[in-house]
């Protein structure tokens, strides 16, 4: 556990936040650092950890909650080479590790979840449980290969707060658009701290 470090106040938690080199990249982690049961928290795609923030806020004292910026997103590095799901999870494996944690329950957000999929299957004996919010266990569909390749284009000719300022408000319900537009506001500026070419990866 290396460089950045700075605690953040949550009304219950006090959450650990700091950079450590996992599978050769630095990484952007949060840890609540006590609890009975673990729950390590992976973010969709375009997103940060700070999308769990209120989210944690709700759950007892007595979970600890690890959460992490996914290669390629937030403040972790990529690796350019390879940025794929079982990289991904090898990272989280690894986060695991350094924090001394033997076995939790892994959450995947959209693209977390094949991140968390797949980290189940490397590592079957850690977690205890698997849960998928707005994900799926199945491939994508041609149409949304299709979609990720112009998405990709679009990110190569600079265009990654395009995508963002059309992406972020699609994943709230259209009636909580007007409610949520500080946190819609909020999630498209904490994405300014993506590095493009680990997205594309």
């Amino acid at each position: 556990m290396k460089n950045l470090q700075k605690e953040l106040n949550l009304s219950k938690y006090r959450i650990m936040e700091f950079f450590a080199t996992c599978n050769g990249i630095p990484v952007h982690i949060s840890d609540t650092s006590r609890g009975e049961k673990c729950l390590i928290f992976l973010h969709g795609y375009l997103e940060t950890l700070y999308i769990w923030d209120d989210f944690i806020n709700l759950l007892p004292d007595i979970i600890r909650v690890i959460t992490i910026d996914l290669p390629g997103h937030g403040l972790t590095g990529s690796n350019k080479e390879e940025n794929s799901v079982p990289f991904m999870a090898d990272v989280v494996n690894s986060v695991l590790d350094l924090c001394n944690v033997k076995s939790a329950y892994i959450v995947g957000h959209s693209m977390g979840g094949y991140v968390a999929i797949e980290a189940a299957k490397r590592y079957y004996d850690r977690f205890d449980g698997l849960i998928l919010m707005h994900s799926t266990p199945w491939a994508d569909s041609d149409e949304k290969r299709l979609d990720r390749e112009r998405e990709i284009e679009l990110i190569r000719n600079a265009k990654l707060s395009l995508i963002v300022k059309t992406a972020i408000p699609k994943m709230f319900a259209k009636e909580n658009l007007r409610r949520m537009d500080e946190k819609i506001y909020e999630i498209v500026e904490l994405t300014e701290t993506h590095d493009p070419e680990g997205i594309i990866a």
